[in-house]
Formats: structure tokens, C-alpha cells, sequence
């Protein structure tokens, strides 16, 4: 099951497409996604871009911190 299918924002709605989702929401989804294509690029032996999806992996748990101050990551 991909990020996509298993996340869910807080009103219960996929977050990809939902034109009012809240920041957290977008942020975690990203921080999932970006984590899953960095496995694949680094099991293909892509380490720029297995880098680079690490670093937007980074930033989306940085705009989460901000999002919701005090939740876990």
C-alpha cells in the first residue's frame, strides 16, 4: 500500500487533490512519499536523487514541526 492510499487527512479525506487540506496534513503526506521514492532511487543505485529526496523529505518534516508544534515526527 503506497503513502497515497494510507494517509488521510484529519477529516478523513485523501489528502492528494483535497483543495482545503490543512498544511500538516500535505506536509506528512510529502515527508511519506518523498521517504518511499528515496528508497527506490537509493535501491537503484541513484544517490543524487536519492539525496535530493531526502533533503525534501527533510524540509516536509520541518514545515511539519511548524504546522503542529509539540507532535512527534
Amino acid at each position: 500500500m503506497s503513502a497515497a492510499e494510507r494517509y488521510e487527512g484529519a477529516d478523513g479525506l485523501a489528502v492528494r487533490g483535497q483543495p482545503g487540506a490543512e498544511p500538516g496534513d500535505v506536509a506528512g503526506y510529502i515527508r511519506e512519499v518523498t521517504g518511499e521514492l528515496r528508497d527506490l532511487a537509493d535501491g537503484a543505485g541513484f544517490a543524487l536523487l536519492a539525496y535530493l529526496l531526502d533533503m525534501a523529505r527533510h524540509e516536509a518534516v520541518a514545515q511539519l514541526r511548524q504546522s503542529a508544534p509539540g507532535q512527534p515526527d
